[in-house]
């Protein structure tokens, strides 16, 4: 089969010519006109054809005044004109606005583009056209020059790119709009390469705020690569966890150090992952990273302030349970002394059985001096401040301290001038010293020296920080250092821990540190350290200066044991051996005691004896209710009564963490014969 033939082909100006010229045929010269003619009304009727069905407004312009001479339905439409009689009656420039985007006059352009086509044959622009109604629009011109060389005119194709337009417009808002939200976000976004440099390709402007450098420096002049950022100890730490979630498909969060433009270190936060094409090859690391090292910092403050309240926590649970155990242990030390006491005054006893009591006498002493230092750690040691001066105090001490650390070893003593009293109970000062420079003389081996030097400090909450027990306010300062062998920082953290000790079995109990732990925080102050291996060991003491005119005078153990009496005793005590032993004393020494094992037993005593009670020795710490409590309902039976209260610690009876109570009296267990007959003697004859 063979294609369709279109009649109209033979009406080509070529195939007439060539008809004309074949030989044998006549020369007819109205009839080559004809289909001359007819060949043209077939273009002609294309040319409309596709001028009327464009999808473009089109229309025709000729010289020399470039009014519109013809165009398609199209321009109805487009320019919102009735008719397309009413249109060719307009000028170019008046379906434009006066002027242009650039400010040139309509007119005066037009003219300019109209001449451009004329010369170059065609000239595509884009223009700002104008509906009647006087709504603009964008659009795209195309001129063409048609016709002979001395018949010629423009065709004008205009298209409404109003779509496109808005739609350009729309993506210039929407990468500005990105632009903005990535330039204000509090760090960089990155898009990077996977190598070992991590090659950027695209960094935001926050990135010169988190380390210092332009983000030219990376991706336009790579003078420098991401992961140089890095510290080097860090970056083969980085880099396998960030391949490793590349490989997992999963996002990457890591928080690492970088060294900043001015040398400073400063932790970043990334959130990167990796971009994937079709075929799961990867492209590139797209992410953010953002600067975190005051919050960095503040994490590691409260890990620090977390693991001290800890510390604080556990110090408090052990003083707890050492306070208990010295209590108890005090009832029976001072049950076993007091006996003690009372056999050796036999003057019957044999030579050998009074060095045995004197054995037992010096092993209880010694164990009471244990429960004395598990009070003072405890903090429930019951204490009696002074305002102290303590530069006079140590000078009291020095010959004893130097004995105590042998003659191998130079005591140095230093004292500050001018340093303001302090107030607390001159037996710790004593405690204090004591442990600080027998735990100096013990990191020592052979020669060496213990400094102990005082001075003041001021001190605001700057300087406080890193001590929680620390106030802003005025310290003395009591500094005790070696030339010992120091410590590292495994030791330095549990240096104040309860029964821990870095020397050998049998040679600490491990409390010397933690009873000077606390002593100070009774008093309102805190300690530290400095030390490193081979270079000795430091301890400031800070205590408050004491800055009120307030003196109390520490009471004075009497010299020997003071008579008795004659009057009634009510004797209260949940330890029955103590009571006893008690009861027994104050009797032979000419009271007449009233025992009681429980305070509700007491009570009924106090009800129904028919005399008057000049006194009551309580326990502190009993069931059913404490001392204080009961003191205070025998009184409202026997209003002269005086009261003494006796414990292995005061806890009930005690503020300001151990310091007694205004008029209270007070025996601390365990006690001597003549320190309980003295005690009920001064309690007895106070007015």
């Amino acid at each position: 089969m063979t294609e369709p033939h279109d009649p109209l082909d033979d009406m080509s100006p070529q195939t007439l010519e060539a008809s004309s010229v074949q030989p044998g045929e006549p020369q007819d010269l109205e009839e080559k006109l004809r289909r001359a003619r007819a060949h043209i009304d077939c273009c002609e009727e294309r040319f409309r054809l596709l001028f009327d069905q464009s999808r473009d407004a089109m229309m025709t312009l000729a010289p020399p005044s470039w009014k519109y001479t013809s165009g398609n339905e199209r321009i109805m439409e487009l320019f919102g004109v009735r008719s397309l009689e009413a249109f060719l009656k307009l000028e170019p420039w008046h379906v434009s606005p006066v002027t242009q985007p650039d400010g040139r006059t309509s007119e005066e352009k037009a003219l300019e583009m109209i001449e451009k086509a004329m010369n170059d044959g065609s000239h595509f622009f884009e223009w700002t056209h104008q509906r009647v109604d006087g709504e603009p629009f964008p659009a795209t011109v195309l001129l063409q020059r048609l016709g002979c060389e001395h018949h010629s005119f423009l065709l004008a194709t205009v298209r409404d790119i109003s779509e496109p337009v808005r739609a350009r417009q729309a993506l210039r808002e929407s990468e500005r709009m990105f632009a903005t939200l990535v330039d204000n976000l509090p760090g960089f976004v990155y898009r990077c390469r996977n190598d070992a440099a991590w090659t950027a390709e695209f960094l935001s402007s926050g990135c010169l705020h988190v380390t210092g450098y332009p983000a030219e420096d990376f991706v336009r002049d790579r003078r420098r690569s991401l992961g140089d950022l890095i510290l080097p100890t860090w970056r083969e730490r980085v880099w396998t966890q960030c391949q490793e979630a590349l490989a997992r498909r999963e996002q990457l969060q890591v928080e690492y150090p970088i060294r900043t433009a001015s040398g400073e270190e400063r932790w970043v936060w990334e959130r990167g992952q990796g971009v994937f094409d079709a075929d799961g090859t990867l492209l590139f690391l797209e992410g953010f990273v953002t600067d975190i090292t005051e919050r960095h910092r503040a994490q590691q403050e409260r890990e620090r302030l977390q693991a001290q309240l800890a510390h604080a926590q556990k110090l408090e649970s052990i003083g707890r349970l050492a306070g208990g155990v010295a209590h108890d242990f005090n009832n029976m030390l001072g049950v076993i002394l007091g006996h003690v006491e009372l056999i050796r005054q036999r003057a019957d006893l044999p030579g050998e059985l009074q060095e045995d009591l004197a054995d037992i006498q010096t092993a209880a002493r010694r164990s009471a001096d244990l429960t004395r230092q598990l009070l003072a750690f405890a903090r429930r040691q019951t204490v009696t401040p002074v305002r102290l001066d303590l530069n006079g105090t140590i000078e009291g001490l020095v010959k004893m301290l130097a004995r105590l650390i042998g003659e191998n070893i130079t005591l140095d003593w230093r004292p500050g001038p001018s340093v303001r009293p302090v107030r607390i109970d001159p037996s710790q000062i004593d405690q204090l010293l004591t442990n600080l420079c027998v735990n100096a003389r013990d990191a020592i081996s052979g020669v060496g020296t213990i400094a102990i030097t005082t001075g003041e400090v001021l001190l605001d909450d700057a300087g406080c920080a890193g001590d929680p027990g620390c106030r802003p306010g005025p310290y003395t300062v009591l500094t005790v250092s070696d030339t010992g062998c120091g410590m590292d920082e495994a030791v330095l953290s549990q240096v104040f821990e309860p029964f821990f000790t870095s020397k050998a079995v049998g040679e600490g109990t491990g409390l010397g540190l933690s009873i000077v732990h606390g002593i100070v925080r009774q008093n309102g102050g805190f300690v530290q350290v400095e030390s490193a291996p081979g270079a000795g060991a430091v301890f400031r003491v800070h205590l408050p200066v004491d800055l009120s005119d307030r003196v109390v005078p520490p009471a004075q153990e009497p010299s020997a044991a003071p008579g008795g009496g004659h009057e009634t005793l009510l004797l209260v005590e949940d330890e029955p051996a103590v009571l006893k032993f008690t009861a027994r004393v104050l009797s032979g020494a000419g009271y007449e005691v009233l025992a009681a094992s429980t305070p509700g037993e007491a009570l009924r005593i106090a009800r129904v004896h028919p005399g008057p009670l000049q006194g009551m020795i309580t326990d502190v710490l009993m069931p059913e209710m404490d001392g204080r409590t009961l003191a205070g309902k025998v009184r409202g039976l026997h209003p002269g009564i005086r009261c003494l209260f006796m414990s292995g610690y005061a806890e009930e009876l005690i503020t300001n963490q151990g310091i007694l109570d205004g008029g209270v009296r007070f025996l601390q267990k365990p006690f001597t014969v003549a320190g309980l007959l003295a005690k009920v003697r001064e309690a007895l004859d106070a007015g």
